[in-house]
């Protein structure tokens, strides 16, 4: 995992403040993840109300039965999105190995009647564990929010109960002859039977379960962080990353100069002793050398072995410099 890359403020919450954290991410993710759940769960509800059309609730409980396959493909893209890596549908797709792959036919048979299934879901499929490795895992990782893990469970089938029973009130409403009709006899029999069921109450469940899915599968994965970060301590390991690599930008200039003043004087050193010599050329006043630049005409005090300001004597050995009362005589 790159910690480094994710997408959320990784830090200790409540249980409360994970499940609000997990609907936030189905919020800011809905694009993809509603994109993959039509893409899958659309042509198979299709296939499955039309070929039990004459048992709707039959139909409803084949699409309840297929959720965790489905919820495996959001669980892909939750994964992705949350370490800096949006997938797209046909990426989402392509992977269907590794999503589909690991203890899927437990799933189905178990998993529909687990609470627990958006939670323990990572542990299969992105930490890989199996048998009684699984078991432990799942052990430690619900010991501290088996509650809230409930509580999300029972608020979204709430939730769900809520769009089917407003969904059926709708239809019912825009269906000529319904409420504002006549009353009809109530039917006999089992509420199973398509009396009771009937098609649109399939249609209203469809539409219940790609409204609050999602949203269920998202508030477990981050109760699944959540919970990581209790145990692993992914927020002190972030924020040590990031202290030290803020103290190794802090370092360099300090190094830098450290190196630089332990190696001016040595530099210095080795320019004076073997940089070249200069020499002095008289040149006319306001001449220009070949690059167009004016040459200063004023000599040169600085030059080493040329004192100008002493005055100048005849060397020994030498003619005498005559004087002016000489010169008037001769």
């Amino acid at each position: 995992m790159q910690l480094d890359r994710i997408a959320i403020v990784l830090r200790q919450r409540s249980g409360w403040e994970a499940i609000d954290l997990g609907f936030r991410m189905a919020v800011r993710w809905a694009r993809p993840l509603w994109t993959v759940w039509f893409a899958l769960f659309l042509p198979l509800a299709a296939t499955l109300i039309l070929a039990l059309r004459e048992q709707p609730f039959l139909a409803a409980l084949a699409l309840w039965w297929i959720k965790p396959a489905l919820d495996r493909f959001l669980l892909h893209v939750l994964a992705r999105a949350t370490f800096g890596e949006v997938p797209g549908l046909a990426a989402t797709l392509g992977a269907w190995r590794a999503s589909l792959g690991s203890r899927l036919w437990p799933e189905l048979l178990l998993r529909p009647l687990a609470v627990r299934r958006s939670f323990l879901a990572p542990v299969a499929q992105l930490e890989g564990q199996r048998g009684p490795a699984a078991r432990r895992r799942a052990a430690v990782l619900g010991r501290r929010l088996s509650g809230h893990v409930l509580a999300l469970a029972f608020i979204c089938v709430c939730f769900e109960w809520v769009v089917l029973i407003g969904a059926e009130m709708a239809i019912e409403l825009l269906r000529p002859g319904g409420w504002l009709g006549e009353a009809e006899p109530e039917p006999d029999g089992p509420f199973w039977q398509p009396e009771w069921w009937s098609l649109g109450t399939t249609l209203a469940y469809a539409l219940a379960i790609s409204v609050i899915e999602p949203f269920f599968v998202a508030a477990g994965f981050s109760l699944y962080l959540n919970r990581r970060v209790m145990l692993e301590g992914w927020d002190i390991e972030l924020a040590l990353r990031r202290l030290q690599a803020a103290a190794g930008a802090l370092l360099v200039l300090p190094l830098l100069a450290v190196a630089l003043a332990t190696a001016s004087p040595a530099a210095l050193a080795q320019a004076d002793t073997s940089g070249p010599v200069r020499t002095i050329e008289a040149e006319a006043p306001g001449e220009q050398d070949v690059s167009g630049r004016v040459l200063d005409s004023a000599p040169d005090k600085t030059a080493p072995g040329l004192d100008l300001e002493a005055p100048i004597e005849a060397e020994a050995g030498g003619c005498d410099v005559p004087d002016e009362a000489s010169l008037a005589s001769a």
